[in-house]
């Protein structure tokens, strides 16, 4: 649930938000991402069990829930959240 002032991602009608079309990636000695759609990413996460902070910012844990995510889901594991990552996490079984 996005907080209030906060826009609720499209969905395609299965209840997983559209991909934003940006890839979330963290990169040693550049400025960090930050953004709604991270939040979106964190919180979804978050909810599925992970320990990550719901702050916005791809930092180096959210890189390494993504590795391990994808590991988990037998997809590439480069801690870059693109489409397929975005996708698994809302539509991926929880394990």
């Amino acid at each position: 649930m996005p907080k209030p002032g906060q826009p609720t991602p499209p969905s395609s009608g299965d209840g997983v938000p559209e991909w934003p079309g940006r890839l979330l990636a963290y990169q040693p000695g550049q400025a960090m991402m930050r953004g709604h759609d991270v939040t979106v990413w964190q919180r979804q996460m978050h909810a599925r069990g992970w320990r990550i902070d719901v702050d916005g910012v791809y930092e180096p844990r959210s890189a390494e829930v993504a590795r391990l995510f994808q590991k988990e889901k037998g997809l590439p594991a480069d801690g870059v959240v693109g489409r397929q990552t975005s996708e698994a996490a809302w539509a991926a079984p929880v394990t």
